[in-house]
């Protein structure tokens, strides 16, 4: 093909441009582009055009992406694209370009007065520029001229995988919905959905050889939902709610999302001790060796269960053309007494010690299977430990410490982190006071892994991902109400990077991207304000309470736990706090006292240790959300200091001897989440910071399955005492007892520890 002096000239220019590191930080000057491009020049002025918008390109390879190009406009903005005639000079020119330091989804879009200029190196970054193309038309007049905002744009992503983990099993989404979704996280340039289809409970995908898997596991009793609650097309005549996707229907999906440039990744739950196969096929159950009955442990030795996943895994390998298969499992620790006889002699022949070692033989053999298809494993971080081939991808999720460890020792990662990371956690706080799960989108805007300069950077790590598990997300509705706008600050990390973020700009960016989710009718949660609760002491001795949001609105108050409404108090200066009280704030946003009202509830306890001097033998964690130094005494209940690394052992100064007559902490309990209350709990006192005499301590039993809280109080009965330290022994884990979750794979590694408010009176 002959190219013309301009082309010559421009291919030159964007190969020095994209060659050349990123020496300069280019804010964005308009709140048009969301994720943010890498960088923008953007002139004076606008490229004005008619709606009969045409378009050309270099090489017959960018023919699906021109058809592509032309359904997204017509759907977006309902601008006609059509092919410019042949020596035409077209509105929208592509050029495909190979040259070496180009990156693979990079582009450069210009538009200036001769028009759109989109070139890149694959056909992915000329989509990418197509999809930028989109969010910046400007308007469609009453008189079909369309403007276009003149810009220069370079522009590449900061990770190769920019996903979403979508739990498909708890609730069934239809294929229409799905596209849908796809087509959303196309238009914020996401490039990967992991797909759950196969859970503990459910298998949602048709498998031809084995129809008794979706025969008994893809239909469940409405009765554990609430039929009211459900959508009508899933409730069949018997009663049982569900479905699931014919082989046919997941291809079509992969094509509609390759066009797209979304890589579908099928997921699998691989649980040893539960699952759907279990009501398919019983025998291959383990047969305890104490109650000679079948348990609920999947028989790992048995040669039949290994030719079941197999031909599981053959069949997913068959319909999806992603290079991987993601596999999850080891959410529930291997009771020994379970095993059958088969299994405790395997263990004996291998000389295995304890039953993780049998784990570990069952899931090499299935990381095999995943292999022998060709594909490669990826995994949640607790699978991808027993990974043996080098080409495997673990999925973080846990703690920052994990994405360092993977990083020292060279593990291909993607972090998603569920503190920040797990859309399954409310975003705003309507019809409920209680605030402790939340995460706003700019929670998860602002977050950044506790990493180095160095470690961000590092080539082991390969991208970011949010993950949603669907629980009371019965329809598609309360999906994507969860889903967005949070999603587009994944999209933004994931795209533009983690460091040197603006939320008052991506706020902006923001808002005019939902315009997106109202015209294809996606439901979103309304992005929502934060109201922090900060406490202090003045040289009075008052102890009060501040309140501050992000957006610095009107906020209304009240102090006995009721909702604020249109008379209640206007938050002006600190609340001077002469007792307990329960302090409920709402920003003024015309929705007070309704339903809707986005209320913040905190209880202020105040007690002898507020804002006292307190010090830590070790650090508390950087994970757990903004802590602060003195969240132990700031006398604000239901917020919670994490620690990860030792024992909570910390000493509280009250600055002068007291009359002690009461000591309480609150410690909370999620196993599923790794957060354990201590093994005891040990309260000292002294009365000079040397001498220290032991005055309670408080043992607690081990449980993997009790969510709540443990208090251990004391009634020391007016002991005197100026310095009260406090022992909180970490849980290690105990392979003998299974006092901690299986992920737990160094004998060493301790759980999670948090603490509420101290209260001393």
């Amino acid at each position: 093909m002959k190219l013309t002096i301009s082309t010559i000239v421009a291919i030159l220019t964007f190969s020095l441009m994209i060659a050349s590191c990123k020496t300069e930080e280019t804010k964005s000057l308009s709140p048009y582009l969301l994720p943010k491009p890498q960088r923008i020049k953007q002139p004076t002025g606008y490229y004005t055009t008619s709606n009969n918008i045409t378009i050309s390109s270099n090489t017959a390879l960018l023919r699906d992406v021109e058809k592509t190009a032309s359904k997204l406009l017509k759907d977006e903005l309902n601008i006609n694209l059509k092919r410019s005639e042949k020596g035409k000079r077209s509105n929208i020119r592509l050029l495909l370009i190979k040259k070496e330091g180009y990156k693979k989804e990079g582009y450069q879009l210009k538009i200036d007065d001769n028009g759109i200029f989109i070139q890149a190196s694959s056909t992915v970054g000329i989509f990418y520029g197509i999809q930028s193309l989109s969010q910046l038309i400007e308007e469609v007049t009453i008189d079909n001229t369309v403007r276009f905002k003149k810009v220069d744009i370079i522009d590449y992503p900061y990770y190769n995988h920019r996903g979403l983990f979508l739990d498909a099993c708890t609730h069934f989404y239809n294929i229409s919905e799905l596209k849908k979704l796809i087509r959303a996280m196309s238009y914020i340039k996401l490039n990967k959905l992991t797909f759950g289809i196969i859970n503990t409970t459910t298998c949602r995908i048709e498998i031809k050889s084995r129809p008794e898997f979706t025969q008994q596991t893809a239909w469940r009793k409405v009765q554990k939902f609430g039929i009211n609650k459900l959508p009508k097309q899933y409730i069949r005549k018997d009663g049982t709610y569900g479905g699931y996707y014919t082989q046919q229907e997941l291809h079509d999906l992969i094509r509609f999302a390759k066009k797209l440039n979304v890589e579908i990744i099928p997921h699998v739950e691989i649980n040893g001790t539960r699952g759907f196969h279990h009501r398919s096929y019983p025998f291959i159950r383990c047969k305890s060796t104490t109650s000679h009955k079948r348990s609920k442990q999947l028989c790992m030795t048995n040669h039949k269960t290994i030719n079941l996943w197999s031909d599981l895994i053959n069949n997913i390998a068959n319909i999806f053309e992603s290079d991987y298969i993601h596999i999850g499992g080891g959410a529930k620790s291997i009771e020994e007494d379970e095993l059958c006889q088969h299994c405790l002699d395997h263990m004996r022949r291998n000389n295995m010690n304890n039953t993780k070692e049998l784990e570990h033989d069952f899931f090499t053999k299935i990381e095999s299977l995943v292999n022998s298809n060709q594909k490669k494993l990826m995994g949640w971080n607790n699978v991808y430990s027993y990974a043996q081939n080098s080409t495997s991808s673990a999925m973080v999720w846990q703690s920052s410490n994990m994405v360092s460890n993977n990083i020292k020792n060279k593990h291909q990662t993607i972090i998603g982190i569920e503190r920040y990371y797990s859309l399954t956690i409310p975003q705003n706080f309507l019809h409920t006071p209680i605030i402790q799960e939340a995460l706003t989108t700019r929670d998860v805007y602002e977050y950044n892994p506790n990493l180095s300069n160095q470690q961000i950077h590092n080539k082991y790590i390969n991208g970011l991902t949010a993950t949603i598990w669907t629980f009371k997300m019965y329809d598609f509705d309360k999906l994507t109400y969860n889903l967005f706008p949070r999603l587009f600050a994944i999209a933004e990390n994931a795209w533009y990077g983690p460091t040197n973020k603006d939320w008052d700009d991506f706020n902006l960016r923001q808002k005019k991207t939902i315009r997106y989710l109202t015209k294809h009718q996606i439901q979103y949660g309304e992005p929502c304000e934060k109201i922090n609760f900060n406490s202090f002491k003045t040289k009075q001795g008052q102890h009060v309470v501040l309140l501050s949001n992000d957006a610095n609105k009107l906020m209304r108050y009240t102090l006995d736990g009721s909702e604020p409404n249109n008379t209640s108090f206007i938050y002006k200066t600190p609340i001077t706090i002469v007792g307990t009280v329960k302090v409920t704030a709402s920003i003024d946003n015309n929705l007070l006292g309704t339903k809707n009202a986005i209320n913040y509830q905190r209880v202020i306890k105040k007690h002898k240790a507020i804002m006292a001097n307190i010090s830590y033998k070790y650090p508390y964690s950087s994970d757990t959300g903004k802590r602060k130094h003195k969240t132990l005494v700031n006398g604000i209940l239901d917020e919670y200091l994490a620690m990860e690394v030792e024992n909570l052992d910390f000493t509280i100064d009250l600055q002068k001897e007291e009359s002690i007559n009461f000591i309480s902490t609150n410690w909370l309990i999620r196993p599923m989440r790794s957060i354990y209350e201590p093994t005891s709990i040990t309260y000292y006192v002294s009365t000079d910071g040397i001498n220290y005499r032991n005055i309670f301590q408080e043992m607690s039993p081990a449980t993997n399955t009790h969510n709540g809280h443990r208090r251990a109080s004391c009634y020391p009965g007016g002991i005197k005492a100026r310095y009260i330290h406090i022992i909180g022994e970490n849980r290690r884990k105990d392979p003998l007892n299974h006092i901690t979750p299986i992920w737990f794979k160094n004998p060493d590694k301790n759980a999670w520890l948090n603490l509420d408010e101290v209260i001393i009176e």
